[in-house]
């Protein structure tokens, strides 16, 4: 259970090293980095009774936990365009007993967002493609197009001593001003420890990937220093995750792996079931006007314009599937009503995994990070101050 792509308290997804470190060694123990501030401390009280992981929280086991209030902003770098003073107010509470640790988040944001990257035909090339994951602008700069991608929040915590992540959070983990001409991947900020060994637990919770298809799991990654061009230092846990890339390419061009091809509404992910049932097919082939022929012998023309661009029925960029091993370790159920985000969080205090944290002893304060991303793929608000849990 390592991490929820928690990419949280930093910059972004990904950066490069821009300064060295003291050579002060880290520490579980918050008492290093000095007593936290006021606030910042989110103290999880025993409880005997599970709190239901449903996305509710209205179990009467959380009374017994005093909330903090965390304020988060979007920071106005350029690998974060068209989101910058983006802010939400977190409550955070947590709970725990002999075998796990339970977490409550509560934010605002005024949309839900669940159109990740849906494919679409252009009907002039009959070429298929995929909406982007982040805001188009024109040469003066303006905004031209939204993005198309998902509500995610994350959690950020030391599987390992991180050398001042006491004092500044997983913000010790991203470096921004990359040139894009100097790496492979094109990226100018990318996410890696600075140290050798050092490594950060990520929890990510990511809507239509995981949660909103009925799948309760936030993904578990985590960041190390083993910093590659196009990554970072971004690793996943060992283990199938809950899903799939819903593309392939054929004859030179790219399309969609599975539709519904009897949809009459909007949908933005396919699960399991419906490929077992049939009621997704699979794609079987192309022609170049961009008709796609079903594995039931129908075939879908790119003429309609419901999967155009701006259409009704554009196949969704993943399916699900369950997890296992490693990276199902994290259990999350959310609900977004009434402008609000609500998400419940289970993990076991102790698994055994040396890339995640381990809240084996109760004595001592567990620094962490929060970010929350609103239609985001990398531009995520984050707290200024590291946060505290302590075991009472």
């Amino acid at each position: 259970m390592k991490s929820l792509l928690a990419i949280v308290a930093c910059f972004g997804l990904a950066f490069v090293l821009l300064q060295g470190c003291d050579s002060r060694d880290g520490t579980l123990n918050g008492g290093t980095g000095g007593e936290p501030d006021a606030g910042t401390v989110m103290v999880a009280p025993r409880t005997s009774t599970a709190p239901t992981i449903d996305g509710v929280a209205d179990d009467f086991v959380w009374d017994a936990a005093e909330s903090i209030m965390v304020g988060t902003s979007v920071v106005d770098i350029p690998s974060f365009a068209g989101y910058a003073g983006r802010s939400h107010q977190v409550e955070l509470k947590a709970l725990y007993d002999d075998e796990f640790v339970y977490f409550q988040a509560h934010y605002n944001d005024a949309t839900l967002d669940s159109d990740r990257q849906t494919w679409y035909v252009d009907p002039a090339t009959g070429l298929w493609m995929q909406e982007s994951g982040r805001p188009m602008f024109d040469s003066t700069g303006a905004q031209t197009r939204r993005a198309f991608y998902e509500d995610k929040f994350s959690l950020m915590w030391q599987a390992t001593p991180v050398v001042d992540f006491f004092e500044t959070g997983c913000a010790v983990a991203c470096h921004v001003g990359l040139s894009p001409f100097s790496n492979e991947g094109g990226k100018t900020a990318l996410k890696y420890t600075n140290n050798s060994g050092e490594v950060l637990d990520m929890w990510h919770f990511k809507w239509v990937r995981s949660a909103g298809s009925d799948i309760p799991t936030m993904d578990d990654q985590y960041t190390d220093w083993t910093s590659t061009a196009r990554n970072g230092g971004r690793h996943s846990d060992p283990g199938t995750n809950s899903y799939a890339n819903n593309t392939q390419s054929l004859g030179g061009m790219d399309f969609p792996l599975y539709v519904r091809p009897n949809a009459v509404n909007s949908y933005y992910w396919i699960t399991p079931d419906e490929i077992l049932s049939g009621d997704a097919a699979q794609v079987v082939s192309a022609n170049t006007s961009g008709d796609l022929t079903l594995s039931d012998g129908s075939v879908l023309l790119a003429s309609n314009a419901d999967y155009q661009r701006d259409g009704q029925l554009r196949p969704p960029s993943i399916y699900t599937r369950i997890p296992d091993g490693d990276r199902a370790d994290i259990t999350a159920v959310a609900v977004y009503s009434g402008g609000f985000w609500t998400i419940e969080i289970r993990r076991a205090r102790v698994t055994g995994s040396d890339v995640d944290v381990q809240f084996d002893d109760l004595a001592v304060d567990y620094p962490f990070g929060v970010a929350v991303f609103d239609n985001a793929q990398i531009a995520h608000a984050t707290s200024t101050r590291t946060l505290f849990l302590r075991f009472n």
